[in-house]
């Protein structure tokens, strides 16, 4: 007797087999598609990290030469690195690091920060190299604010906006066509002169009292945030 044979004979011999098995078989596919991770925008991990270094006025060929190469030198050290891909523009370097699946991109991020830290021989005219996470934001809603006040009202209302939303969980807003806002220092002549000053030297002073400068970060992956070092301008 052939195995199909027996197989349909039991089903014949036991008629309430067949229900039971269909019922078996519906069952599972209720209980698999309920466990199912089913998402309209689904949430997924982009492990890259990306090193940029602009340098005014600069070739591809000397960028490549003197920013690309010993970026990629020192950052060959770094653990977990799939695959490193380096390009040089005009004025721009860029290293982009794809770190494997399950990586701490939090200590990532610092590792990498710290090896680039530790490049010697960077051009003097080119900036600080700048190190930041490559991450994925799904773009949800555009909001248009309008009205008949002034540019400085409609600023201050898209700001309050801003905040509004990033205490609901937003995780990222763009704000684009919002003026910079200026603050005006005006000085008499009579007070320059006693001062033995001249407009550039105030300017000079006022920038260096104003300086953020960069100390760091503190925390890892979602709750890491830069750290800077605030200067206020101070009334003599």
């Amino acid at each position: 007797m052939s195995a199909g044979r027996g197989f349909l004979e039991l089903f014949v011999k036991h008629r309430v087999l067949g229900n039971v098995l269909m019922l078996m078989m519906l069952g599972s596919g209720l209980w698999g598609i309920w466990k199912l991770n089913a998402q309209f925008l689904p949430h997924f991990e982009m492990n890259y990290v990306s090193v940029t270094v602009p340098w005014a006025k600069a070739n591809a060929t000397d960028i490549e030469e003197s920013v690309i190469v010993p970026l990629e030198r020192e950052l060959r050290s770094v653990s977990s690195i799939k695959k490193m891909n380096s390009v040089a523009y005009k004025g721009v370097g860029v290293v982009i690091l794809e770190f494997k699946e399950g990586t701490d991109m939090g200590r990532a991020v610092e590792q990498v920060k710290n090896q680039v830290a530790q490049v010697q021989g960077l051009p003097q005219q080119a900036e600080a190299a700048k190190v930041k996470r490559i991450e994925h934001f799904e773009p949800v809603a555009r909001l248009l604010i309008t009205g008949p006040d002034n540019l400085a009202a409609l600023r201050k209302l898209a700001h309050q906006f801003e905040n509004q939303l990033l205490a609901r969980g937003i995780d990222k807003i763009s704000l684009v066509g919002v003026p910079d806002q200026e603050v005006a220092i005006t000085i008499s002549s009579r007070n320059l002169t006693k001062l033995q000053m001249t407009h550039e030297e105030v300017g000079k002073i006022i920038a260096e009292e104003n300086a953020r400068a960069a100390s760091g970060s503190a925390g890892l992956n979602e709750v890491s945030r830069e750290l800077r070092v605030t200067r206020q301008a101070k009334k003599n």
